[in-house]
């Protein structure tokens, strides 16, 4: 009726009873009719005859239940040490005079710092810069006063490295008394530096927008300014009386005219790149007549085949 995983040691503490070892009180688990695995605690004695044990005598309580709670708490332990050590945060227990009583393995890795080493110790003299030890020290008296702080700061390493971290300090109550620090540290260096390469590349942004403003109201007086010159000293000429100009000659004008005036508008599109960021740029739909449309075209490109038949 012994529990399989107490049959061993109990045959050995019976064989020192019977050896005439007083052994006291012992706790072993027996399996009743039903298969229900039950605790007692016994005093078990032997009798003798002649030196030679002829009986023994013991004495049973039932200690289940405490067995259970017992039981129960080793779990629990197990459990939140478990939580504890393997976390992914760094976490340190402190006291009321920050000094460190627990660290897990996060935070031997995350600080390059063996436990032997932390045990004991001011945390503020370990892992706080010395421009910031005053900042620690705040920290950590709020905390004992029964605060909650969560920040971002500067911490740093055994070797002197910087690291930026996000922390929680909590105070461990017991009763009304606050009888411990505990504390997470979170490896913020990478999004740190992610979150200044992105303030870094929207300042650049803003600097080459700025710089293309620039280049934009440049570009538009210097090309603006001399074609309307052209367009303005075209009409000049044409508005001369018309024995003063062949009609070939009033053809190219008209033409330099209308192609500077077509070029200008197209010039005001291309440099108004506000109304495209803004996505404002607006489809105007008119009728038109395709032969004038060809016949048109043609004429532009007239001089340039006539140049290109020439040559």
């Amino acid at each position: 009726i012994i529990h399989p995983e107490d049959r061993h040691e109990a045959a050995v503490k019976l064989g020192r009873v019977l050896a005439g070892t007083d052994i006291g009180r012992i706790e072993t688990s027996f399996l009743t009719r039903s298969g229900r695995r039950i605790r007692a605690s016994a005093t078990v004695t032997a009798g003798f005859e002649n030196g030679r044990p002829v009986a023994t005598r013991a004495i049973f309580r039932d200690v289940t239940d405490k067995w259970l709670a017992e039981e129960e708490l080793r779990r629990q332990k197990v459990y939140l040490e478990g939580l504890f050590e393997n976390a992914p945060e760094a976490i340190v227990i402190l006291d009321e005079y920050d000094r460190v009583q627990r660290v897990n393995s996060e935070f031997a890795r995350l600080f390059g710092f063996g436990r032997d080493e932390v045990v004991g110790q001011q945390l503020t003299r370990l892992i706080v810069p010395d421009e910031l030890r005053r900042e620690s020290i705040d920290l950590t008296r709020m905390i004992t006063r029964g605060e909650t702080i969560s920040m971002e700061t500067v911490r740093q390493g055994k070797d002197g490295s910087r690291i930026e971290v996000s922390v929680l300090g909590t105070p461990v109550v017991v009763g009304d008394q606050a009888i411990a620090v505990y504390g997470i540290y979170r490896d913020i260096t990478d999004r740190k530096r992610t979150e200044r390469q992105l303030v870094e590349a929207k300042e650049q942004a803003e600097a080459a927008n700025v710089a293309k403003s620039r280049f934009l109201a440049t570009m538009s007086h210097e090309l603006r300014t001399p074609l309307n010159s052209i367009i303005g000293f075209t009409k000049v000429l044409l508005r001369k009386p018309s024995e003063s100009l062949t009609e070939k000659d009033r053809l190219y004008l008209s033409r330099i005219a209308e192609n500077g005036t077509g070029l200008l508008e197209l010039i005001n599109d291309i440099l108004d790149l506000s109304k495209v960021e803004a996505g404002r740029v607006e489809l105007e739909l008119s009728d038109f007549d395709l032969g004038d449309l060809v016949r048109e075209t043609i004429h532009q490109f007239e001089p340039q085949a006539r140049d290109a038949g020439d040559g």
